[in-house]
């Protein structure tokens, strides 16, 4: 394990220009771009790779490595970059007769050779012979994203039992649809024979989305025929991050009832629902060619969360 003698340590710069136009008094619009580019950012590599050529994957990967003393190298290279662009557009509604709400709206892309970084006993390069070949989208990658918030307090009756009971509200609630996360098909085998295990698959014919009825969708997300593993002494086709998994849709709500007695004390009543709709947040499907799941969606999110509690302030 072993640092490039060039290494230098990671740089990311961020800039933006925001505009913003008063309405009314209580409304505000906002519009801006926001970036990011980042410099000498580090990445695992196997600087004693096994040499490819045709037919290589089936002689033992070490018998292949140039140093012959050694099985594999790892070393951190501050080699790779990166870079975020978006547009971010919001409008608030500032606290007025009890009410605030907000809306905004993102629409962003961001591009890496790779997107996380392990400790030195991991490779995290898809190709050791070339690092940039699979720049791409990023593993967080999300194109479009709303989200819709607001605060109520709500009116109280004049007084007595009314107030008691019906006094004292505040709901709030956020509302949140977005893209989906970027799908990388694998091949899941060491075809190219680098015992690194990152293979791309091969591409064979035009990849699309699948339709008909949710189970469907679920059962086959993408065109799982358009993909199969890579041939030997390659490392695939398919480029990095190309397909995109299942988007989401979801409203988490609270409401709040402060009981006010004495003038010291104070109950607070809080019922909180994440996922209100219990609406089915679905997680990304398998996107390894070996394996028999491979296009189809297995798992989601949490459902509905209802969680409730009391306070009392003196």
């Amino acid at each position: 394990m072993s640092y490039a003698p060039d290494w230098k340590p990671a740089r990311t710069m961020s800039y933006n220009l925001t505009l913003e136009h008063q309405l009314r008094a209580d409304v505000l619009v906002r519009a801006a771009y926001v970036g990011s580019k980042g410099t000498h950012l580090g990445f695992n590599n196997d600087v004693n790779a096994p040499r490819i050529f045709p037919g290589s994957s089936a002689i033992d990967p070490d018998a292949r490595r140039p140093y012959q003393d050694f099985t594999l190298v790892t070393q951190n290279t501050s080699g790779a970059n990166s870079i975020y662009n978006s547009l971010q557009l919001s409008v608030d509604k500032r606290f007025s007769h009890g009410f605030t709400v907000g809306a905004n709206y993102t629409f962003s892309r961001s591009l890496d050779w790779t997107s996380f970084l392990s400790d030195l006993d991991t490779i995290n390069v898809i190709n050791p012979f070339d690092a940039r070949a699979y720049r791409g989208v990023s593993d967080f990658n999300v194109p479009h994203r709303f989200v819709l918030n607001y605060v109520w307090q709500m009116p109280s009756p004049g007084h007595g039992l009314a107030r008691t009971l019906l006094g004292g509200w505040e709901t709030s609630g956020v509302w949140n649809w977005q893209s989906g996360f970027p799908l990388d098909i694998s091949s899941g085998d060491d075809n190219s024979g680098t015992a690194v295990g990152f293979d791309q698959a091969d591409v064979v014919s035009k990849p699309g989305y699948t339709s008909g009825s949710r189970g469907n969708r679920i059962a086959k997300w993408f065109t799982t025929e358009s993909f199969r593993s890579n041939l030997p002494g390659t490392f695939g086709t398919v480029g990095r991050n190309t397909l995109i998994g299942p988007g989401t849709f979801n409203v988490d709500f609270s409401a709040i009832k402060n009981f006010a007695f004495k003038e010291r004390y104070r109950l607070q009543y809080r019922a909180e629902f994440f996922n209100l709709f219990n609406h089915p947040l679905l997680n990304n499907p398998s996107t390894t060619v070996n394996s028999s799941q491979f296009g189809r969606i297995t798992s989601a999110r949490d459902p509905r969360i209802i969680q409730m509690a009391l306070k009392l302030y003196f």
